[in-house]
C-alpha cells in the first residue's frame, strides 16, 4: 500500500511516496468487497488476443504464448519442439508451463512463422492427436 500525493506541473504528473505497506491479497479482496468493488467472476482482459486451446499472442509483434499444464510429459514437449522448428519464422515464441505464482517461463531460441496450419498442428499437440 502507498500512502502519498499526486502532484501536477506543467501536463507531468509525479507521484511523492510517504510510506509504503505490504498488503496481503485478502486483505485487498476484504477491501474490494466493502466498497462494493470485488467481483469473484471478473477476469481481466488487456486486449485481443488470438487463442488456440492454449496458445495465444496479442498481436503479429509479440511474442506467440503457448500455454502448457505443469504436468507436461518430456514426450509432448519434444513434440512441440520438433513442430515448431519445422515453422521456423520471425515471430518470438515463450512457453508457459504451470500458473502463477510458480508459472515457469522458457523463450524459445529460435522464431516460428504462425500460420492457421500450425495452429491446428499445435492444438492437436496440446490435446494428445497424432500430428
Amino acid at each position: 500500500m502507498l500512502e502519498g500525493k499526486l502532484n501536477s506541473r506543467q501536463d507531468e504528473y509525479q507521484v511523492v511516496v510517504d510510506t509504503i505497506r505490504p498488503i496481503s491479497l485478502d486483505s485487498l479482496i476484504a477491501q474490494a468487497q466493502k466498497e462494493g468493488l470485488y467481483d469473484e467472476n471478473e477476469r481481466i482482459y488487456h486486449g485481443p488476443k488470438e487463442t488456440v486451446d492454449g496458445a495465444e499472442a496479442v498481436s503479429e509483434t509479440s511474442p506467440y504464448i503457448i500455454e502448457l499444464p505443469m504436468t507436461v510429459g518430456a514426450d509432448m514437449l519434444e513434440q512441440l519442439k520438433n513442430l515448431l522448428m519445422n515453422h521456423k519464422g520471425d515471430r518470438e515464441v515463450v512457453v508457459h508451463i504451470g500458473t502463477e505464482p510458480n508459472r515457469r517461463r522458457i523463450k524459445v531460441p529460435f522464431g516460428i512463422k504462425v500460420t492457421e496450419g500450425l495452429k491446428l498442428k499445435i492444438r492437436e499437440v496440446l490435446l494428445g492427436s497424432s500430428l
